[in-house]
């Protein structure tokens, strides 16, 4: 039980450093280079939907 506590208490925490380490991965490989386009436009795409929909994915709004 403690350690599911630790995991569900730093969850977030260690969500964005997994985006921020794969990012760091994904930008540098060059063989993916042709991909960061479009890559770029989804983000740009998927972004802003994410952001607009509050509690959504973290259950704020269940009851």
């Amino acid at each position: 039980m403690k350690l599911l506590k630790f995991v569900k208490d730093w969850m977030l925490i260690f969500a964005m450093l997994t985006g921020i380490a794969g990012y760091f991965i994904y930008v540098n490989i060059p063989f993916l280079e042709p991909t960061h386009a479009l890559a770029d436009k989804t983000v740009r795409l998927l972004q802003p939907l994410l952001i607009s929909t509050p509690g959504s994915c973290i259950g704020i709004n269940k009851r």
